[in-house]
């Protein structure tokens, strides 16, 4: 009578350490695979963004809205500029409700909201209570309570006694992932990089170092060699 052959405990353990081993090394392939499919949504979203805002433009005088206050301006109903004010429709929608669609504690729209973002957690509880989650910012300065066209566009906080950065340009910082400017610090798991839109329509990737966003108020002068290496011409 013949015997079965069995494994050894010696040839489980092999087999059980060769598979960690292959384990550990997919790993970080797949979370990195995870990471840039993500920022890749994360840029599409930005570029909806922008195409929303053109769509937005091309029915109001071609002037666009995406202000400084964190994601708050996509859900306006109204806009005011100290000295006037209005509604974007009679109806009281959201400005690009028309477009998008509503968005609210029931429906949450995608195009908002950064996957790579965790705005419920503790540290990014402020991006959950003031813009519930929406992960995009503009850059509109002082003239932010109104719809502007391209062309008056200028960078919001620019120190007085300095001419305003890209304001006689075509490209111009437009819409950013403000993600970042949570303590938590890094976005998309790179190091001071973000995703920027400009407002020719391209997304590309930006870098301002860590410390230099946390240590100054956000659009100071020193960031425009950031800004102009991230859009590839002169401020001025």
């Amino acid at each position: 009578m013949q015997l079965k052959k069995r494994f050894t405990l010696i040839e489980i353990l092999v087999v059980v350490a060769i598979i960690g081993i292959l384990a550990s090394l997919l790993v970080p392939s797949l979370s990195n695979a995870r990471r840039k499919a993500r920022e890749v949504l994360c840029k599409n979203n930005l570029k909806q963004l922008y195409i929303t805002q053109m769509l937005f433009a091309d029915d109001n005088e071609n002037k666009v809205y995406a202000h400084h206050l964190r994601g708050q301006f996509m859900v306006a109903t109204a806009w005011n500029d100290g000295a006037e004010s209005g509604q974007f429709y009679e109806s009281g929608e959201q400005i690009f409700e028309p477009y998008l669609g509503r968005d609210d504690v029931n429906n949450k729209l995608a195009v908002y909201r950064c996957p790579s973002s965790e705005y419920n957690s503790g540290d990014g509880a402020w991006i959950a209570g003031a813009s519930n989650g929406r992960n995009y910012n503009g850059f509109m300065r002082s003239n932010y309570g109104r719809p502007q066209t391209l062309d008056n566009l200028t960078i919001h906080n620019w120190n007085a006694g300095h001419l305003p950065p890209f304001k006689h340009s075509s490209r111009k910082p437009f819409m950013y992932d403000f993600v970042m400017e949570t303590s938590k610090g890094d976005f998309h798991g790179n190091h001071g990089y973000f995703n920027l839109a400009v407002t020719d329509g391209s997304v590309v990737k930006a870098y301002i170092p860590t410390d230099e966003w946390r240590s100054t108020k956000p659009y100071r002068n020193t960031w425009t060699p950031f800004f102009e290496a991230a859009i590839g011409e002169s401020a001025f």
